[in-house]
């Protein structure tokens, strides 16, 4: 499955990134999507077949599953 992470920071989005890169998958860096935020910011896409829930941390503002060009919530922190 196809997975877009939202962050509270930059910072924060760079350090998951190489958490993931460390692991082995395949990770992209790209804009947040409009319409999921209208602010500026950076996002994660990745892909896994596994249970992302322990790959979710302190950085990480909100958790997508991308299909079909829709984006579910899968988690979004307080």
């Amino acid at each position: 499955m196809e997975y877009l992470a939202l962050f509270y920071t930059t910072h924060g989005s760079i350090k998951f990134k190489k958490k993931l890169i460390n692991i082995g998958m395949e990770v992209e860096v790209l804009p947040v999507p409009r319409r999921l935020s209208s602010g500026c910011g950076v996002a994660v896409k990745f892909f896994s077949d596994q249970d992302v829930s322990s790959l979710i941390d302190q950085t990480v503002e909100k958790l997508y599953r991308i299909t079909q060009s829709e984006y579910q919530l899968v988690y979004g922190s307080e």
